[in-house]
């Protein structure tokens, strides 16, 4: 059977804790007697943590896992001719677990639609699917109420006059107002960064050993998904000015912002001056990510 899974709406992503509809159609490659077809939602889970080896050093290892979430039993197909097809449609629930899709450099979270044809003569039919879990990362709501932190204000203050909000989604640019005042020599730019910040707390349990948590030597990474540099209307050296910029947000946010216990996505916009001959003053400021629809974030 060639199976194909074609999630409702057509657009393939889902908020977590919500359900979706499913038409699945599968064409007889040849006579066959269908007499089982579940459903599956599976989630896939590939992370790197830390990991010490015989010498005492630690590494970053991966580990990979694959869960089923939920089957469910679909109408038999029966007796199926070369050439016929089978159809069916299904509603499925993607549960709150709060893991929901990640596509970053430590921490890869992905959902799967199965389905699986068992037929009398003891084949086996299997059809995948891949869909988006969307959240909106109701647990990490003070990553945004933290007061920005500044570093090196010795070479140039940074103060944010203004910001569109703190709240980053999909395809929205991030606008503001900085004043900028350098105290040692005229600044050769102004650089803004959206950065995606991952932590994976601890690995998997070894095999033969108990305990949840054993492996415990905390992974990170970060990575910067848009720059902007701001090269015009700097002040020089003892002045002030307030300069604007605009960061555009990507079509599709790689993860929202998560806080499981194991894995850990934070969101901060990052602006840097660049002073020549001196350490270069930073303002950090926290962003909670959200790939939830505006009206799911909003109800």
């Amino acid at each position: 059977m060639d199976i194909d899974i074609r999630p409702l709406p057509a657009k393939r992503a889902v908020v977590e804790g919500e359900s979706f509809a499913v038409d699945i159609e599968a064409v007889a490659e040849r006579d066959v007697v269908a007499d089982q077809v579940v459903l599956e939602v599976v989630q896939v889970i590939d992370y790197g943590y830390g990991r010490t080896n015989l010498h005492g050093v630690i590494y970053t290892a991966r580990d990979r896992s694959t869960h089923v979430i939920s089957q469910q039993p679909l109408p038999p197909a029966g007796r199926v001719m070369a050439g016929e097809t089978y159809r069916t449609r299904a509603v499925v629930t993607v549960p709150a677990l709060n893991l929901p899709s990640v596509r970053g450099e430590l921490i890869s979270i992905s959902w799967i639609l199965r389905v699986r044809m068992s037929a009398q003569d003891d084949s086996e039919s299997v059809g995948e699917g891949m869909f988006t879990v969307q959240s909106a990362a109701a647990g990490c709501s003070s990553d945004a109420a933290q007061d920005p932190e500044t570093t090196v204000e010795w070479t140039a203050s940074l103060e944010l006059v203004e910001l569109s909000g703190r709240i980053l989604t999909n395809a929205t640019p991030i606008t503001g107002r900085l004043r900028v005042a350098p105290r040692h020599g005229a600044l050769r730019s102004v650089r803004v960064e959206l950065v995606m910040l991952e932590a994976v707390a601890y690995g998997p349990t070894p095999a033969g050993q108990s305990g949840e948590r054993p492996q415990k030597h905390p992974r990170h990474t970060e990575n910067t998904i848009v720059t902007t540099t701001v090269t015009e209307g700097l002040p020089a050296a003892g002045a002030e000015a307030v300069i604007p910029f605009e960061v555009a947000t990507p079509r599709f946010l790689p993860s929202p912002s998560l806080d499981s216990g194991r894995f850990r996505v934070r969101w901060e916009l990052r602006i840097t001056a660049d002073v020549p001959h001196r350490p270069d003053p930073q303002l950090r400021v926290g962003l909670v990510a959200v790939t939830a629809p505006q009206a799911a974030h909003s109800s």
